[in-house]
C-alpha cells in the first residue's frame, strides 16, 4: 500500500489475500503514512489457498541484507511490513500471518512493524499476529536476524499494538539450514508496546538455528500491559544452538503490568552434548526490568536453563539481575527454576553490580501481600549489590525436587521485617543450610528451617506473638558465637538427627559475657532434642557431645518450659559449660554418655560446669554415664558444677546412672561439686544416685 494511502470502511471488513497460488511469494506492506481504518469491522492481512490458516510470504532471494546479525535496527523484508503506517480496526478483530522463505542471508521475518522516526500502530478488539521466518540463508552463516515477529522502534519512533480483547503474538524464527544462523529469535519487541484494556495478552516465540542469540521472546525496552487481564510470555531458545545466549524469555530495561495472572516461562537452548562454546543460555532473565501484578493475579516466573555437556556453564534458571522488581500483589509470586548444564549454573541466580537493588516484592506498604516462593535445586545471591525480599505474606526458599543439589546459605539476601512467615528448605531436604554472618532475618511470624547440618550464623527473631521457630536437621545444629535466636513467646524447637540414625548434635558456640550465644522465647517452650521426636529422643553426637552449651550460652524460656535431651556415640550426652545458663518454668535435661576407649575419654550423661539452671517449675535432670574400655576418664551419670534452682513450688530431681567403663573409677552415680548448691524454694529435691 502506497504510502500516505488510507483504506477506510464504515464497519465492513477489510482482507488483504496475497500469494493466492500458495507459490510463497506474495507479500503485504504498508508504507509511511499508509493506513486502514474500519470503523469496528474486521481486518485480515494473511495469504496463501485458505486466507484463516495461510500466510503472507516473503520471498527473499540473493545475498539479503549485509549488516551484523546482532543489529536490531536494520531490516529487509518480511511477509507483512509496516513502517509508519496503522491499522485501526475499533472493536473488530484484526488477524496479521506472515511468512519468510527464500535464501537470503539476513533480516527477513515473518512480520515486520517498524517506527522509524514515525509512528506504527495496530489497534483493534482480539489481536492476533503469527509470524514464521523460513529463510534457510545461502552462505556458510546460515542467515541471521530473521525473526518470526519484529516490532522495532528507531530514533523518536514508536509501535504500538493495543486490543481491548485478547491480544495474541505467535512467532518463530529461523532455522537457517544453509549453516549457522544467529539472532533467529521468535519475537523481538525493541522499545514497542503490547497492551490490552481488557483482555488477557500472550506471547509465544521460538528461536532456531545452529548459532547464537537465537532467543525465544527477546524484549528490550518494550512495554507489555493487561490493564484488563493477565500477561502470559512464553519462550523457547533454539535447542540445536552451538554457542551463547539462546533464552527462552530476556527482559531488558522493560515493563510488565497485569492486572490478572502473569506467567513468564523460558526454555533455553543449546540442548545435549558438544559445543565448548556453549554457555550462558537463560530460561528466563529479568534484566533491570519491572513485572508487576496490580490485582490478586499470581505471578509466576518458570525457567530451565540450557547449554551443551560439553559447552562452558552459566546456564541459569532463573536470572534476576541489575536492579529489577517483580511483585504480584494480592497473588503468590513464584520463581521456579530448573539449572542447566555446566559450572556456575544456578536454578536461580539474583545478582547486580554495586548499588543497584534487585527487589521481590515491594517496599510500599500493602503493594505485596501475597505470599513469595523461589523454587530450584540451587541458588546464588550475589553480595556485592542489594536483593530485597519485602511482602506481607509469607517467603518459602525450597528446593525443586527432594533436596537441594548443593548447600544453600542466606548470603546476599535482605528480609523484610514485615513478612509474615519463612521457610527454607522443605521436609526431607539433607543439603545444609546456613543463615549466613549478616543476613539474618526479623520477621513478623513463624520460622521455620529444614536441611543436613543447620547452621544459624546471623540472628533469628520472630516478633509475632506465639510464632515459632523450628530448626529440622537430619545432621548436625551449630548456633554461631553471639547469634541470638528470639521469639515472643512462640516456642524454639532444635530437632538434630531427624533421620534418627545417629549421627547429629546441636552446639551453641561459646560467647561472651557482653555478647551471649542465646534462645530467647519469652515464654515460649525451647526443645532441644532429636530422633523421631525431640520432645522424647536425644540429639547425637558422634566424638562429642549430644547437646553442647559452651561458656556464655544461654537459654531463656521465661515462664516456658525447656526440655533438652543429648547422647553420644563417644562423648558427653549433654553438657552446659561454665558461665551458661539455663532458664525458665519447668526445665528437663536428659543426657546418656558414650562408650570410650583409650586414656582420659568423658562420657558424662548430664556434665554441668560452673553454670546456672533455674526454673519457676520442677527440674528434672536425668543422666547415664557411658561404658566402654577407657582410662581414667569421667563417665558419671550427673555431674553438677553449678547451682540449679527451683525458685517456685516445684521440686528439683536429680538422678544419676553411673558409667560402666572398665577402666575407670569415676563411674559414680552423681557428683556434687564443692560450693554447689541445689535447692527447691517451695518444693522438695530429690536426689538419687546408681555406681
Amino acid at each position: 500500500q502506497a504510502a500516505g494511502v488510507g483504506v477506510t470502511t464504515s464497519g465492513g471488513d477489510v482482507t488483504y489475500w496475497t500469494d493466492s497460488d500458495a507459490n510463497n511469494d506474495g507479500r503485504i506492506q504498508l508504507n509511511a503514512g499508509a493506513s486502514i481504518a474500519t470503523a469496528n469491522g474486521n481486518v485480515v492481512l494473511g495469504g496463501g489457498s485458505d486466507i484463516a490458516n495461510g500466510y503472507a510470504t516473503y520471498k527473499a532471494i540473493g545475498s539479503g541484507d549485509s549488516s551484523s546479525g546482532a543489529d536490531l535496527a536494520s531490516e529487509t523484508g518480511a511477509g507483512i511490513d509496516l513502517r509508519n503506517a496503522s491499522i485501526t480496526a475499533g472493536t473488530g478483530s484484526v488477524t496479521l500471518r506472515g511468512l519468510s522463505v527464500g535464501t537470503a542471508d539476513n533480516f527477513s521475518h515473518g512480520i515486520s512493524i517498524r517506527g522509524d522516526n514515525g509512528s506504527s500502530s495496530v489497534t483493534g478488539g482480539t489481536i492476533t499476529l503469527e509470524g514464521k521466518s523460513d529463510n534457510a540463508g545461502n552462505s556458510t552463516n546460515g542467515g541471521s536476524s530473521n525473526r518470526g515477529i519484529s516490532l522495532i522502534e528507531s530514533g523518536t519512533g514508536s509501535v504500538a499494538i493495543t486490543g481491548n480483547g485478547n491480544v495474541s503474538l505467535t512467532g518463530t524464527g529461523s532455522a537457517a539450514t544453509g549453516g549457522a544462523g544467529y539472532n533467529n529469535r521468535g519475537i523481538v519487541l525493541y522499545g514497542a508496546s503490547v497492551g490490552s484494556t481488557g483482555g488477557n495478552v500472550s506471547l509465544t516465540g521460538t528461536g532456531r538455528s545452529s548459532g547464537g542469540l537465537n532467543m525465544g521472546i527477546s524484549i528490550q525496552n518494550g512495554t507489555i500491559s493487561a490493564t484488563g487481564g493477565g500477561i502470559t510470555l512464553d519462550g523457547t531458545g533454539s535447542a540445536s544452538a552451538t554457542n551463547n545466549y539462546n533464552h527462552g524469555v530476556w527482559l531488558e530495561g522493560s515493563t510488565l503490568t497485569g492486572n490478572g495472572a502473569i506467567t513468564v516461562t523460558g526454555t533455553a537452548g543449546a540442548i545435549g552434548a558438544g559445543s565448548s562454546s556453549t554457555g550462558l543460555n537463560f530460561g528466563v532473565q529479568v534484566h533491570a526490568s519491572t513485572i508487576t501484578g496490580t490485582g490478586s493475579g499470581a505471578v509466576a516466573l518458570t525457567g530451565t536453563g540450557g547449554g551443551r555437556s560439553g559447552g562452558n556453564g552459566g546456564n541459569r534458571g532463573v536470572y534476576v539481575t541489575a536492579g529489577s522488581t517483580i511483585r504480584s500483589s494480592a497473588g503468590t509470586l513464584t520463581l521456579t527454576g530448573t539449572v542447566g548444564v555446566g559450572s556456575s549454573s544456578e536454578g536461580i541466580n539474583i545478582e547486580g553490580s554495586s548499588g543497584e537493588i534487585n527487589t521481590l516484592g515491594s517496599a510500599t506498604a500493602g503493594e505485596q501481600s501475597g505470599n513469595i516462593k523461589l523454587i530450584a535445586d540451587s541458588f546464588w545471591f550475589n553480595t556485592v549489590n542489594t536483593n530485597r525480599i519485602l511482602a506481607t505474606g509469607t517467603l518459602a526458599i525450597e528446593p525443586l525436587n527432594a533436596s537441594f543439589t548443593s548447600a544453600f546459605g542466606t548470603s546476599g539476601l535482605s528480609l523484610g521485617s514485615a513478612l509474615t512467615g519463612l521457610t527454607l528448605g522443605k521436609s526431607g531436604n539433607t543439603a545444609d543450610i546456613t543463615v549466613a554472618s549478616g543476613y539474618g532475618a526479623s520477621i513478623a511470624g513463624p520460622i521455620t528451617i529444614y536441611g543436613g547440618n543447620i547452621n544459624p550464623n546471623a540472628n533469628l527473631t520472630s516478633t509475632l506473638a506465639n510464632a515459632a521457630i523450628l530448626v529440622k536437621a537430619s545432621g548436625t545444629i551449630t548456633q554461631a558465637s553471639g547469634v541470638d535466636v528470639t521469639t515472643n513467646g512462640g516456642d524454639v524447637t532444635y530437632h538434630a538427627d531427624s533421620d534418627n540414625n545417629g549421627t547429629g548434635g546441636v552446639l551453641l558456640v561459646v560467647g561472651t559475657s557482653g555478647n551471649t550465644t542465646s534462645i530467647n522465647t519469652s515464654g515460649g517452650n525451647i526443645t532441644i532434642g532429636g530422633g523421631s521426636d525431640p520432645l522424647t529422643d536425644a540429639a547425637w553426637g558422634t566424638t562429642g557431645a549430644g547437646v553442647a552449651l559452651d561458656p556464655y550460652a544461654v537459654l531463656d524460656a521465661g515462664a516456658g518450659n525447656v526440655s533438652v535431651r543429648g547422647a553420644s556415640a563417644s562423648g558427653t550426652g549433654v553438657l552446659v559449660n561454665s558461665n551458661a545458663s539455663i532458664s525458665g518454668g519447668n526445665i528437663t535435661i536428659q543426657g546418656t554418655g558414650g562408650t570410650t576407649t583409650g586414656t582420659g575419654g568423658d562420657a558424662g550423661g548430664v556434665v554441668v560446669a560452673a553454670a546456672t539452671i533455674t526454673g519457676s517449675g520442677n527440674i528434672d535432670i536425668t543422666g547415664t554415664g557411658g561404658g566402654g574400655t577407657g582410662t581414667g576418664g569421667q563417665n558419671l551419670g550427673v555431674q553438677l558444677g553449678g547451682n540449679v534452682t527451683a525458685t517456685g513450688a516445684g521440686n528439683v530431681t536429680i538422678t544419676g546412672t553411673g558409667g560402666s567403663a572398665t577402666g575407670s573409677n569415676n563411674n559414680h552415680g552423681v557428683t556434687l561439686a564443692n560450693g554447689v548448691t541445689v535447692r527447691a524454694t517451695s518444693g522438695a529435691v530429690n536426689v538419687s544416685g546408681t555406681a
